[in-house]
């Protein structure tokens, strides 16, 4: 039986018989011992010795069992009668032909290994190569093993980092942060890291839509959409980079968010907003109702008030501004380098991004990313425009007044009041949205190639090579210069005026002076009232920093790691610039300033170890928690610095009034003359012709309380039986007042003696004449009393109308506060110690 016949003409043996199948068979010097064909009718076993040579055969013509007997035989590949792919579990007969095996049980080779011969037996199936794998019962290693796959030029290739690779027909899937164009088979292996948190990379339940057959288009095979496969919901298009109708991008949040009411109201950014907005909306309200209602006793409001007063209206120190363009920066750390920070820092970053309007979910509008930009373009403008409608309305409202009434000059310098207090507030307007609007200006020009494409990096769906980009780029470009003009016009406003603002060879504190009570400064105060004289021009500079950090770094590398690298190096020249400058003139706020920006640079810091090994091994809980404590803690500093400035700032008052204070002078040994003549010159340089020079008396101890605190008023009961005797013994005293004098029972009395002339009367109210207050009071709220002619009561009614509004410049306005009725300190001219 010669050998390569039988492998050319598929020889098989299949459970101890030669199978014959279309092919010629040559029989050489062979006994048949039992010969039968498929239906066992032609038995040949009589035809032995024979020579068979070149028989044509159909089909299964011929088969042979039993055994082969003969001399000069040859005998080859008769192991067992299994086809490729298989391999027999035989046993031996033992006769001539000990290679050759009966009562075989064909078994199919396992996955992975494979045979192509015929008629193996025994365990004899081969492993497949590295890369290559196979099915079942194969006869050749055809398909890609477990981490390769089978590119279309027929190579087994090993899969590519970021990518998993089932083996078999699979192409790789892309893991999660990473995203594979499906539109063409020749890029079914390039890994494209995504810059958002979109792509979740491919679900293990898909395997039949990373077959080849698959890609080039999504209609090839039924639920295999590419944007579905690849893209967190909400997001589609190449990298998952561009939302989908109805959701928005959300740079905090790395993802497309909803555009439904539930997602607004569930975002804490808007929930800090307006906790912001509702306590300083309280806070005014609380300011009106004390200014209202200021006489009652109310002294939680007073303090609310007091608090209110230092945040809003005295704060010229700068802290909160510091605080506003640290935050604003950092905030803009997470889409400036596309990262996503770990928690809790990318939470506490998700309640700031009020700072950048982030919360405006624009994106919603028709026409995607584009149309967002020319809206913001636009707001800076919209707002000023509403300031300048709301001015004109209020200088028309005064106008109208003035036309109808005679007290036109302080009409007129309410309409300059107006004028200065808008254009304060158009500074504002662009302090607060020119660096977002300068954010979306400049992402809106940051494209990158991909497969041969350029893309918007914020919105994968906009072409940058088309015509209509083209045409965007050219209306970005001029909104850009134009913005970008306005800190060069504050720069020009200051620089006409530097000869009050920062005149030569003039000491800083004299130059505050002059500054502070300049009203024709008052319109640019917000830009120069937080800063030294040398330093006029910081803010302007100040707002260049800003747009370097928020809108041109995202737009200097493609690399994240070497935008935070960047990033560091910005923060580390800005802590030196800071720390050597010292631009504001408080030094509390610039040692703020400084610490603020070890926060920014720790910040970048921490977003280059996410992005590069060195993080690796580092817990990004504990990255997240480090990161929020470092962030806080400038908050926390803000409140110390606060609080320790209101502090000094009130003692620094409290000094002033000191030094302003009326002393107690000695005059023990004064005599008439000297007396009269120190009064004379009393009322000729200090009271008004309206007023009159009115004399009280206390003892010693009473006396400090009231240059402190002022003259209080007290009840008049025990001596109403006396006023009412003077009253009647003095029928030209007004019964007006004696009428108000009975209805309160109330008030401050007075006399118009000297410290020689006081009588028995005088005595009765003044028991102890100490210390002579000379006060200057109005002369239409004394009220005569007495039968001396001399005593003179001011009424708790008189009083309340001569209450101060403002208690800054009482020493301890704490008896003001609990309510009661008190002479001012103010009215008091003079005081003099009578007795030792």
């Amino acid at each position: 039986m010669i050998d390569s016949l039988l492998k050319h003409n598929h020889a098989t043996r299949i459970g101890g018989t030669l199978q014959i199948i279309d092919g010629d068979l040559e029989l050489l010097n062979c006994t048949i011992t039992t010969n039968s064909n498929e239906n066992n009718d032609d038995d040949i076993s009589e035809l032995a010795p024979i020579n068979y040579e070149s028989g044509t055969f159909t089909a299964v013509d011929l088969i042979l069992t039993g055994e082969i007997e003969g001399t000069n035989a040859v005998i080859s590949n008769c192991n067992s009668a299994c086809g490729v792919g298989m391999y027999g579990n035989c046993s031996t007969p033992g006769s001539l032909a000990p290679d050759c095996y009966v009562n075989c049980e064909c078994l199919a080779c396992e996955a992975g290994k494979y045979s192509n011969t015929i008629g193996a037996h025994g365990d004899i199936c081969e492993e497949c190569e590295t890369g290559k794998s196979s099915n079942i019962g194969s006869s050749s290693c055809d398909i890609a093993a477990s981490d390769y796959y089978l590119d279309i030029d027929g190579e087994f290739v090993s899969c590519p980092d970021d990518a998993t690779c089932k083996g078999g027909l699979e192409m790789p899937r892309p893991n999660s942060g990473y995203w594979i164009d499906r539109s063409r088979l020749n890029t079914a292996s390039i890994l494209n890291r995504c810059h958002r948190s979109t792509c979740i990379g491919a679900s293990s339940d898909t395997s039949s839509c990373w077959l080849q057959e698959c890609y080039g288009s999504d209609d090839d095979c039924s639920g295999c959409d590419s944007d579905e496969l690849q893209c967190r919901k909400g997001s589609e298009g190449p990298l998952c980079g561009s939302c989908s109708h109805g959701y928005s991008y959300s740079s905090s949040a790395q993802t497309c968010l909803s555009c439904n009411i539930a997602s607004i109201v569930e975002s804490s950014s808007l929930i800090a907003l307006f906790i912001i907005v509702g306590v300083m909306s309280v806070g005014c309200g609380v300011y009106y109702f004390y200014n209202k209602y200021k006489d009652e006793d109310l002294m939680w409001i007073n303090m609310m008030r007091r608090l209110i007063v230092m945040l809003i209206h005295k704060n010229n120190n700068g802290v909160l501004r510091v605080l506003w363009v640290n935050y604003q920066i950092i905030d803009s750390v997470s889409w400036t380098l596309e990262i996503n920070f770990p928690f809790p820092f990318k939470r506490f970053l998700f309640s700031i991004k009020f700072l950048s309007f982030d919360f405006v979910l624009a994106d919603c509008l028709p026409g995607g990313y584009l149309s967002s930009v020319f809206l913001w373009s636009l707001i800076p403008f919209g707002c000023a425009l509403i300031n300048e409608i709301i001015s004109q309305v209020r200088q028309m409202r005064v106008n109208y007044l003035i036309s109808h009434s005679v007290e036109n000059k302080m009409l007129q310098s309410q309409i300059a009041n107006i004028k200065n207090a808008h254009f304060a507030n158009l500074l504002l307007i662009f302090f607060i949205l020119l660096p977002p609007v300068f954010r979306r200006q400049f992402v809106a020009l940051n494209c990158f190639d991909l497969l041969g494409e350029s893309y918007l990096r914020i919105d994968t769906s906009v072409d940058c090579n088309s015509d209509g980009y083209a045409l965007f780029v050219t209306y970005d470009v001029l909104a850009i210069l134009i913005y970008a003009a306005v800190p060069l016009y504050w720069i020009l406003l200051l620089y006409l005026r530097r000869s009050i603002l920062n005149p030569p060879a003039t000491e800083e504190q004299l130059v505050y002076y002059i500054r502070d009570n300049d009203q024709d400064l008052e319109p640019l105060r917000f830009l120069f009232a937080p800063y030294r004289p040398a330093t006029l021009y910081f803010e302007s500079f100040e707002m260049f920093r800003r747009v370097l950090f928020i809108g041109v770094l995202p737009l200097i590398s493609s690399h994240s790691d070497r935008r935070a690298a960047l990033g560091i190096l910005m923060s580390l020249c800005s802590l030196e610039l800071f720390r050597s400058v010292q631009p504001f003139k408080s030094s509390s706020t610039n040692r703020l300033a400084y610490v603020a920006q070890y926060a920014i640079w720790l910040t970048f810091g921490g977003a280059l170890l996410l992005e590069t090994e060195m993080g690796t091994g580092l817990s990004s809980f504990a990255l997240g928690l480090s990161l929020f404590l470092v962030n806080i803690s400038v908050i926390l500093l803000v409140a110390v610095l606060l609080t320790l400035h209101y502090f000094d700032e009130k003692k620094k008052a409290v000094r002033v009034k000191e030094m302003s204070a009326t002393k107690v002078e000695w005059a023990v040994t004064f005599d008439s003359k000297k007396f009269q003549t120190t009064f004379d010159s009393i009322i000729e340089h200090t009271v008004s012709p309206s007023n009159v020079l009115c004399y009280w008396y206390c003892d010693v101890t009473s006396s400090k309380q009231t240059l402190k605190s002022g003259i209080p008023a007290r009840k008049l009961e025990a001596e109403f039986k006396n006023i009412e005797d003077a009253l009647k013994q003095s029928p030209s005293t007004s019964s007006i007042a004696d009428r108000l004098v009975r209805k309160e029972l109330g008030g401050i009395v007075f006399t118009l003696h000297g410290p020689k002339e006081l009588d028995a009367e005088d005595k009765k109210y003044f028991p102890t004449p100490s210390v002579l207050f000379a006060c200057s009071i109005p002369r239409k709220w004394l009220t005569p009393v007495g039968s001396n002619g001399s005593l003179r009561v001011v009424t708790a009614h008189s009083l309340q109308a001569l209450r101060c509004n403002y208690f800054g410049e009482i020493l301890e306005p704490r008896p003001w506060f609990e309510g009661g009725v008190l002479l001012p300190p103010k009215a008091i001219r003079r005081a003099y110690l009578l007795q030792e």
